[in-house]
């Protein structure tokens, strides 16, 4: 039963926590950019916009990201339960 909270429990924190990262990145995607070029970069705009990429990446975000915290909740449950 402990293994199982600490699975879904990670799994919620990881998807939240990209959550939080991906859905302003996806309204604008270039908000983190202090000085983002306007001029002429109509191309790089298009190619930059594309949500699907967003999403893919950040699922592979969340799965490289699940392993650390499935390791670190292995050593805690087993030095501390």
């Amino acid at each position: 039963m402990n293994w199982t909270i600490i699975i879904i429990e990670t799994i919620i924190l990881t998807a939240a926590f990209t959550a939080m990262i991906l859905i302003p990145l996806v309204k604008n995607p270039v908000w983190w950019i202090a000085d983002y070029p306007n001029p002429g970069t109509e191309h790089m705009d298009e190619a930059y916009h594309q949500k699907k990429y967003h999403f893919i990446q950040s699922c592979w975000g969340m799965l490289i990201g699940l392993i650390p915290c499935l390791i670190g909740a292995g050593i805690y449950s087993w030095l501390f339960c």
